[in-house]
């Protein structure tokens, strides 16, 4: 495996998609329906991160509250809105800008360490789209849901599962020469280990979101840098 030189033109777009997957993301915290659940103590900040989590019927009523409780009716629309914002914008903004940085730092598309890294993204994005779909029928209809729990659960893995994969390939190719990145390659190999010690115990999923979060800001920056010019090398002329 070896490391080519940053392609700029995959480098610049990794890094518009990578600005605008921070701005979708922050867009969450911004729906009027998640400030309207969160302002009345209904919601928390991690009540998505819970619903993506839940593995029975007694784990949606500790989300969503008994059906004739006050707090129902505002989660399940702040959860529809967050869903359908992670759907249609999040999951295909977010998959387009990895796929962009792989590319930007692993160079043309049809290598082997780039279509591996482009397939694993692929993966993530329909197990994200598996998740996020199942999540919307079960707000349909929430006492009725035990049936859809398994393909949660599927979704979410076969999302996490995936992104480890890809961080792997990225710390991979950070180490290869000539133009080592051992601070990414560090954070990349510390994302995919977040990602099995989840698998081994949920309970470990948000230090997995925060270990992704960081790998991902860490792609973004060396997109950005890739895009600031060379220093000039050799003597300059008399």
């Amino acid at each position: 495996m070896s490391a080519a030189v940053p392609d700029r033109r995959a480098a610049m777009a990794a890094t518009g998609l990578g600005l605008a997957t921070l701005g979708v993301f922050i867009g969450f915290r911004t729906l009027e329906p998640v400030r309207a659940a969160i302002s009345s103590g209904c919601g928390a900040s991690d009540t998505l991160s819970r619903f993506q989590l839940a593995r029975t019927m007694d784990d949606l009523i500790a989300v969503f509250s008994a059906p004739a409780g006050v707090c129902r009716a505002p989660i399940v629309t702040a959860m529809d809105a967050a869903n359908r914002l992670d759907l249609y914008a999040f999951i295909p903004v977010y998959a387009a800008f990895l796929i962009a940085a792989a590319i930007a730092l692993s160079g043309p598309w049809r290598t082997h360490v780039a279509l591996a890294a482009i397939g694993a993204v692929v993966l993530a994005a329909l197990g994200d789209a598996l998740e996020t779909a199942t999540q919307l029928r079960i707000t349909q209809d929430i006492e009725a849901a035990t049936p859809h729990l398994p393909a949660l659960a599927i979704g979410y893995w076969v999302k996490n599962a995936s992104l480890g994969v890809y961080a792997a390939v990225i710390a991979g190719v950070a180490l290869a020469p000539p133009r080592r990145r051992f601070a990414l390659a560090t954070i990349a190999a510390l994302a995919t280990l977040a990602m099995v010690g989840a698998a081994f115990d949920e309970a470990r999923a948000p230090f997995m979101t925060l270990a992704f979060g960081a790998f991902w800001i860490a792609l973004l920056a060396i997109a950005g840098q890739a895009l600031l010019p060379r220093p000039a090398t050799g003597d300059a002329p008399a």
